[in-house]
């Protein structure tokens, strides 16, 4: 299903803007010395700019380039999906031989 209201319908069109949006902040935080890197990441700004891109109606909201990835995964869950479950008390609580190695880590130098 392509839109034809928006400039860009084509898959490879789609394709296309996404790379070059992509490799555009990740030149520009390389590049520049914009301090606004420092505190916000590209990626935040590769995400919104098809957003912005999609409501000016440059980009359409559906296209075959975004569910691609989704079909060659087919249904199997993410890697991460499958991570063991842990217990937040647990987990605050340290434990005591991590704190013996920092300890000597930090006299050490």
């Amino acid at each position: 299903m392509q839109n034809s209201t928006t400039l860009i319908s084509s898959p490879l069109g789609v394709l296309a803007v996404l790379i070059f949006v992509a490799a555009f902040f990740f030149l520009l935080e390389q590049t520049s010395k914009a301090r606004l890197f420092q505190y916000v990441p590209p990626l935040l700004f590769i995400y919104a700019t098809p957003v912005f891109l999609n409501n000016l109606g440059i980009i359409p909201s559906s296209s075959p380039v975004y569910s691609s990835s989704r079909s060659r995964i087919g249904n199997r869950q993410a890697p991460f999906s499958k991570a063991p479950k842990i217990s937040i008390t647990a987990a605050s609580k340290p434990n005591p031989a991590y704190l013996e190695a920092l300890s000597r880590m930090v006299t050490e130098k």
